[in-house]
């Protein structure tokens, strides 16, 4: 993580910004996680997305909150996409292909993991009634988001099954799961 300055300072100051009142100036969603992205931002080049959650950010449970939603924002796009190359897969069949979406259900059960133990970690926080009903959502959510990237590989592994028996659908169901 590249700090802009010392972070302890910083989620020092946005905690102090919340208890003398600069709420206000940052009421607008998204407001107090643009100044703590910008306080304590990733690394460059970086490609670990769950590296976002960061402890120390643990101290405003609201940009701790908000950390979560993008790192499974994330992990909802890697599921989808996954989703999307097995169905692919069942109209031509790719080992390389087959290989990338076990590769990326392996990354969202690492998302899934550390997403529920930072959000753990957030329930140990005090936190508002709003903000410990998006915690139950996010919590319900990862876990939907990790079986639908297992369903990717159920549909890729019956892909590659009827590769290797040399099965192919009819031509109605071709057309179905063109739509």
């Amino acid at each position: 993580i590249v700090v802009g300055f010392d972070s302890l300072f910083a989620l020092c100051l946005l905690d102090g910004f919340q208890n003398i009142g600069i709420n206000g100036a940052l009421s607008k969603e998204g407001d107090a996680l643009k100044l703590a992205c910008f306080l304590v931002r990733e690394k460059k080049g970086g490609s670990d997305k769950v590296a976002l959650l960061d402890d120390r950010l643990l101290a405003t449970p609201g940009v701790a909150i908000e950390r979560c939603r993008q790192v499974a924002y994330n992990m909802a796009e890697l599921s989808f996409h996954s989703v999307k190359k097995s169905f692919g897969l069942l109209q031509y069949y790719d080992k390389k292909l087959f290989d990338e979406i076990k590769k990326e259900e392996d990354t969202v059960d690492i998302y899934e993991d550390e997403l529920g133990s930072y959000l753990m970690k957030i329930t140990n926080c005090d936190l508002t009634k709003k903000d410990s009903l998006e915690v139950t959502k996010l919590f319900h959510m990862i876990g939907n988001l990790e079986r639908l990237s297992d369903h990717a590989v159920n549909v890729a592994e019956s892909a590659e099954e009827m590769h290797t028996k040399k099965v192919e659908f009819s031509a109605t169901a071709k057309r179905e799961l063109s739509v």
